[in-house]
């Protein structure tokens, strides 16, 4: 759901996938495959493909701030996607 929500953000030009952004600190204790560095920023594209190809619980979590502003925030917008498509059934 997190890629769902994403991809079609940064693709509808809302956002650019050049982007970059400054991670908070706490990202690293948090199942991270990207070991973001916060002193560093880094692009959107490079969250993306740590997101799908380290299944990187750090990039998931820094993309949602970046598209929503808060975690809190994105799992309400992936509740109500989800409903939208009909996963009733499915919620965070």
């Amino acid at each position: 759901m997190t890629a769902y929500l994403v991809s079609p953000r940064y693709a509808t030009g809302n956002s650019r996938s050049s982007n970059r952004y400054r991670c908070r600190a706490r990202l690293a204790r948090c199942g991270a495959r990207m070991f973001i560095d916060p002193r560093k920023p880094v692009t959107v594209d490079q969250l993306i493909k740590g997101m799908e190809v380290q299944s990187g619980n750090d990039a998931c979590i820094a993309l949602a701030e970046a598209v929503a502003g808060s975690e809190e925030v994105f799992v309400r917008l992936m509740n109500r996607e989800a409903m939208r498509l009909g996963m009733a059934g499915t919620h965070s």
